[in-house]
């Protein structure tokens, strides 16, 4: 009888650890595009020492659909996470690439903005990490940031400490913004156009 009763706990337990429910997540809502800084079909124009111009032609925003996935019965948290893509086009490569990925939970007030700059990926989240950006030795916040008469405020530096192959050194950046200025590793600066 023992054994009967450990037997049924045992597979009791398997069965509860195994369940699964199915969560229906949200579409990403058009209203949160106010979350990034550029608009559909915008030129983003930058300009180096010599006056040679780069742009970054905006082009589709991808929004993500509603889905549903599975959740564990053990997952206490189950994020649904929808998104907005950015395509782009630069002037340096002619290709169609995601420029732009900002990424938010429904389990959080996170929002991340995933960036590709020229060779150059990184992820930040405006609100909850540049108030922690002494503890990143990759992240430098300036209160204000001043590039060809226009100041700028709560500007992230995010340096590029990992890639030894990338054009790109350094990018700054703020929330209101976007992307201000470039800086690459052979020193050349493209400041953006505003």
């Amino acid at each position: 009888m023992k054994s009967f009763r450990v037997l049924v706990l045992f597979f009791g337990l398997v069965n509860l650890f195994s369940c699964k429910s199915e969560k229906k997540c949200p579409a990403f809502n058009p209203s949160d595009l106010q979350y990034i800084a550029y608009n559909q079909f915008d030129t983003l124009t930058f300009v180096n020492q010599q006056n040679d111009s780069l742009f970054i032609y905006l082009q589709n925003f991808n929004l993500s659909p509603t889905f549903s996935q599975r959740c564990d019965f053990m997952q206490f948290v189950c994020p649904c996470i929808n998104f907005v893509e950015v395509l782009a086009k630069n002037s340096a490569s002619g290709f169609t690439y995601v420029f732009l990925r900002m990424e938010q939970s429904d389990a959080s007030d996170m929002r991340y903005h995933k960036y590709r700059v020229l060779d150059f990926d990184f992820e930040l989240d405006f609100e909850n990490e540049l108030i922690y950006a002494d503890d990143f030795p990759y992240l430098d916040v300036y209160e204000t940031f001043s590039i060809r008469d226009v100041v700028y405020y709560k500007v992230a530096a995010y340096k590029d400490l990992e890639n030894a192959s990338a054009q790109v050194s350094t990018v700054y950046l703020n929330k209101a913004n976007g992307i201000i200025r470039i800086l690459t590793k052979e020193n050349v600066i493209w400041d953006r156009v505003p």
